[in-house]
């Protein structure tokens, strides 16, 4: 067996869980934010930011570049 092919079976036995529910404890295991802290790009809070705005606003701030807020914050 070469070690690609080896690879490729080692990994999808490795975790029998649909890939739902490995991105389902991805998100429960991910670090939150501090209740209270700013975002660094638009107006509001980051722990009301959705996975959506949380991408947006990192993205925006990485990128450098100026864009509205996609916030469903209110």
């Amino acid at each position: 067996m070469t070690p690609l092919a080896r690879a490729r079976a080692t990994s999808a036995t490795a975790d029998a869980r649909s890939a739902v529910e490995r991105m389902q404890e991805l998100a429960d295991n991910a670090p939150q934010p501090l209740e209270g802290a700013d975002c660094a790009v638009c107006p509001h809070p980051v722990a009301r930011h959705d996975a959506l705005g949380l991408r947006f606003c990192h993205a925006t701030l990485k990128g450098a570049i100026t864009r509205g807020c996609i916030c469903r914050s209110s």
